[in-house]
């Protein structure tokens, strides 16, 4: 008689895709932005976890359905009164052990069978359980991007001159506050006038020079009557225009930075598609096995009773051995 080969679960497999069902499902859909897609993760992983509980059971059912020791006994019988006197009565037993023998061995694999089945739907529905792919949402969020991207180049560069501006007239007011001279109430180029002379200009005159210019772009009428009071109202108006600036700038970075978020978000539930299949595949070489076993029982047995009983007893210890292994595991792993 051959020796039935069973393939085992890769147990480390199965348990690294629980772990990622189960991390996507509670823990990297719990601020994801898409209500339908959190379900869709949640309802995986419950799919999973009725799958290992269904597995488990299958395991104990098929290794309770395995237990021979009547078959065993009534094919014992059975060869008995074959090489006895035949005679009706010693008919009559075989008949009744026959009967018997039949019963044994179709509850045997009508059990077996039904545990197969329960097992089968239960990995369908974790191999078909739905994962939006996601790709025109990624795609219309990264076309969202690109825009936001274009709108945040044409932002930085006013932003940077109104820093700059702002810089040359903290510059100048801090310098003409330190002049001790300084009189408020004339204007500022006259007594800037007054100060260089003929002298060539020196670091600081230049930076006073550079303050009076800029006060120019931010006051209602340029001209080079500026008081120091309108330096103070310049760099007023150029502060309200950099704060309005700015957060336009800082809008635009908060919603690169959510769009960026929803696309990780999105891109990261297809992560479950690889371990499901994986779970999947593995799980199901338990079916696989217990429908290679069903099928060796009748294999050239047809409607041989004895013959097919006792093919299920020498199939059943190493059977039996495969899935009390796999039972030991199949929870912890």
């Amino acid at each position: 008689m051959t020796t039935l080969s069973y393939t085992a679960p890769d147990m480390p497999l199965i348990r690294e895709s629980r772990e990622t069902i189960r991390y996507q499902a509670h823990i990297g859909s719990a601020d994801l932005y898409i209500e339908a897609l959190r379900k869709e993760l949640i309802k995986l992983y419950t799919e999973i976890t009725a799958t290992d509980l269904i597995t488990s059971k299958t395991l104990t059912f098929a290794i309770i359905s395995l237990e021979t020791t009547a078959l065993i006994e009534t094919l014992e019988a059975l060869d008995i009164l074959s090489v006895g006197e035949m005679n009706p009565q010693t008919k009559n037993a075989i008949e009744s052990y026959t009967k018997i023998a039949r019963q044994l061995i179709s509850r045997c694999t009508a059990k077996l069978d039904e545990a197969q089945t329960e097992l089968s739907h239960a990995i369908y529905s974790v191999r078909y359980s739905p994962i939006s792919n996601n790709r025109f949402k990624i795609a219309e969020l990264m076309n969202a991007r690109e825009v936001l991207a274009a709108e945040l180049e044409k932002e930085k560069p006013p932003v940077d001159t109104l820093l700059e501006d702002e810089k040359v007239l903290n510059e100048a007011i801090s310098l003409f506050e330190k002049l001790t001279f300084i009189d408020r109430l004339k204007p500022l180029f006259e007594q800037l006038t007054g100060m260089i002379g003929t002298q060539p200009d020196t670091p600081q005159t230049a930076a006073l020079k550079a303050g009076l210019v800029v006060a120019n772009k931010f006051l209602d009428e340029a001209n080079e009557l500026i008081k120091y009071q309108d330096l103070i109202k310049a760099r007023t108006t150029l502060q309200v225009r950099l704060k309005d600036r700015q957060g336009r700038l800082n809008s635009l970075v908060t919603q690169m930075s959510d769009n960026d978020k929803k696309v990780k978000q999105l891109t990261d539930t297809k992560k479950v598609i690889e371990p499901r299949n994986t779970y999947a595949d593995e799980t199901s070489n338990i079916v696989e096995a217990l429908s290679l076993f069903l099928e060796a029982i009748t294999e050239d047995t047809r409607s041989d009773v004895v013959k097919k009983g006792r093919k299920l007893i020498a199939l059943a210890k190493p059977f039996k051995r495969y899935l009390e292994t796999l039972k030991g595991q199949w929870l912890r792993g």
